[in-house]
């Protein structure tokens, strides 16, 4: 998981899964519409607050709309969005009194993947379990905000979600990857690093938000 979330905040790494698996399904990449926004969404209320005062046309409104970039390969959003979010959902989170947790996954084995299948077939993997990440996560309930750092790292900011159902589902998503890596021969994958075991999967960690963000970002009071 994300390095940096693991400095100075104990987080909880995931336990063996010990819930049913269920089936992959085809993933709805569309991102959620939570009652807490996004950076972007903040981004687009703005912009149209400011059509709205100068009277522009939709056209104009259009042709000046910022430019919002997610990560290509998952739709997760951009890494520039992650400590802003944070910021604001602990600030949310103390005001209604809703938990708030970080989660930081990774994909395992990205290297040994890129040097079986080449980076296009690496790259459908963790399309894949992105997906999966995205549909156990946005299933629970709450808010859900995930991002891309590059690599095999990824996060997720999660408010109105306890601490049981959010375990309960890490557990679900380690079980579904390492499933669908086992049925899709991936599971023998050699790591390219000594000692390392084979395969591939979602490993995690996470912590609540009051950990995190005075880890992450220290001058926030």
């Amino acid at each position: 998981p994300d390095s940096t979330a693991q400095t100075g905040a104990a987080i909880t790494a995931g336990t063996p899964a010990s819930t049913p698996v269920t089936p992959l399904r085809e993933q709805d990449q569309s991102s959620a519409s939570p009652s807490f926004p996004s950076e972007a969404d903040l981004r687009r209320q703005a912009h149209a607050e400011k059509t709205r005062q100068y009277g522009l046309s939709a056209e104009q409104t259009q042709a000046f709309a910022p430019q919002e970039h997610s990560d290509p390969l998952t739709g997760f959003q951009a890494r520039r969005d992650r400590e802003p979010t944070l910021r604001r959902a602990l600030k949310h989170a103390s005001k209604t009194g809703q938990p708030g947790h970080y989660v930081a996954l990774d994909i395992v084995n990205l290297g040994g993947l890129n040097a079986r299948l080449g980076e296009p077939g690496a790259d459908k993997v963790y399309k894949a379990m992105a997906g999966i990440v995205r549909e156990e996560m946005e299933g629970m309930g709450g808010t859900v905000h995930l991002f891309r750092h590059g690599g095999d790292e990824v996060s997720a900011v999660v408010l109105g979600v306890d601490e049981t159902m959010l375990a309960t589902t890490l557990d679900r998503i380690r079980a579904r990857t390492r499933e669908y890596a086992a049925e899709n021969g991936y599971s023998e994958i050699p790591h390219p690093k000594a000692g390392k075991p084979p395969g591939t999967g979602v490993n995690y960690g996470h912590a609540p938000l009051i950990q995190i963000v005075h880890s992450l970002l220290p001058f926030e009071s």
